[in-house]
């Protein structure tokens, strides 16, 4: 069972990216609004920035877990 949605998206800003999820309410993430929302460009090219996208990945999930325990 997710307890965590991750998403990319231009300025790691919610967008229209979630919308084929919107259906889906009761989905644990949406429900929770853990839903992590990573810098593309960071996180879609294999460059060096992908490390950039790493650090923010775990920041995100490390303060989930937080959340959650």
């Amino acid at each position: 069972r997710p307890q965590v949605l991750v998403t990319a998206s231009l300025g790691a800003k919610p967008d229209d990216t979630l919308a084929l999820w919107r259906p889906f309410k009761s989905f644990e993430p949406l429900a929770t609004g853990h839903v992590i929302w990573l810098e593309t460009d960071w996180i879609s090219r294999p460059t060096p920035r992908i490390l950039k996208g790493a650090a923010q990945l775990c920041t995100r999930l490390d303060e989930i877990r937080a959340e959650l325990s």
